[in-house]
């Protein structure tokens, strides 16, 4: 009996072990720079985009695009997933801006051609806040913004809301309030073990591995700062992801918003019919809570 005890426990040694081993290496992962593939880099540039590189307060510089209209126009801020970069929304920045919107995006630190280290910190809800005071003092560009985000470019524009730019509309595809769900999320597309029975595993190792929890320990102060005059929340519901999650972000929102379930997949992810199917939901939204 005593044998078989031992040999119990060092099993549980073991698969505790490896599990927490392979945990590690998945956050490790989250510490790293993105490149964009070669040719995603050679999409033929027939609008008028120009290349902005905006200085961070830790001296960090972003690049993205900027596309403005010839008379002051509302403007569409596009924010990406993590591993996502501003070629993998280029279909859709021409749409909206043949649509009359001006149009801008930024890959996020890490992600080159922008500089630094995607690292799981704060520093990108700083990031955020600095884009965000950036927009709001670019000329010929109107006070009246909408927001397209994807995954935790969802997590971190709910945070930038702490600048108060004129936000009327957030479009949140996929929304991720944390780097261990983000990470949670893809195991479980995968393996199908459910977010309930890792939460607790994940924000542990989480907690040993960065030393500081994670970000999503208060999601709401900046969302809840700005009372009656929040704005009109859509929460999309792709094929992507299961709708468990999409519920845990939809449930911590407050008041207006809204949850609209999309049969298609994730936008960086569509094919050329589907890109038409989107466009209509997306103009069908942008035109019953217009920006302008």
């Amino acid at each position: 009996m005593l044998r078989f005890l031992k040999v119990f426990v060092a099993i549980i040694i073991i698969v505790v072990g490896v599990s927490s081993a392979y945990t590690f290496y998945q956050l490790k992962q989250l510490k790293r720079v993105y490149e964009q593939s070669q040719e995603a880099l050679d999409l033929p540039m027939f609008l008028p985009l120009k290349v902005i590189r905006l200085p961070l307060r830790d001296g960090t510089v972003l690049e993205g695009w900027l596309l403005r209209q010839e008379t002051p126009r509302p403007l569409i801020w596009i924010v990406p997933d993590v591993d996502e970069f501003h070629t993998d929304w280029f279909p859709w920045v021409s749409t909206l801006y043949d649509w009359g919107y001006s149009v801008v995006l930024f890959n996020h630190r890490g992600h080159r051609p922008s500089e630094g280290v995607f690292t799981a910190d704060r520093r990108l809800l700083n990031d955020m806040r600095d884009m965000a005071d950036h927009l709001v003092n670019l000329a010929g560009i109107e006070r009246r913004w909408g927001i397209l985000a994807h995954g935790l470019g969802a997590r971190f524009v709910l945070d930038a809301l702490c600048s108060n730019p004129p936000v009327r509309l957030m479009i949140l595809e996929d929304p991720t309030l944390a780097y261990s769900e983000h990470l949670m999320r893809a195991i479980d597309r995968r393996w199908q073990i459910g977010l309930e029975k890792m939460n607790f595993w994940w924000r542990f190792h989480y907690r040993l591995f960065y030393r500081s929890p994670d970000i999503n320990e208060d999601i709401g102060a900046c969302y809840r700062n700005y009372g009656q005059d929040r704005p009109h929340t859509v929460i999309l519901q792709t094929t992507l992801t299961p709708g468990f999650y999409v519920r845990h972000v939809y449930d911590q929102l407050g008041e207006p918003k809204e949850l609209i379930p999309v049969p298609l997949p994730a936008t960086h992810s569509l094919g050329e019919f589907e890109q038409q199917r989107y466009r209509t939901l997306l103009k069908k939204m942008l035109d019953q809570y217009p920006v302008s």
